[in-house]
């Protein structure tokens, strides 16, 4: 899949409001919720805020991503 494609389906899944599990292709694993598209140089991006407790807010570059999963 390449990163628009990534990236069309995370904006879908954002208008949806979904909970999501992405892999990384280090594999990390982040259970999140989108935030917004994220402005970046290299390549797409969106703005995640994992479910973790604290919450991490960070950008993840789509080029960066494995694997997508809605829960």
């Amino acid at each position: 899949m390449s990163s628009i494609d990534k990236m069309k389906l995370l904006m879908e899944l954002d208008r949806k409001g979904s909970k999501l599990k992405i892999t990384s292709i280090r594999d990390e694993v982040y259970i999140c919720r989108l935030h917004a598209p994220a402005e970046d140089e290299d390549d797409w991006a969106y703005d995640i805020v994992t479910l973790d407790n604290p919450p991490k807010h960070f950008i993840l570059e789509c080029n960066y991503i494995k694997s997508i999963e809605e829960l």
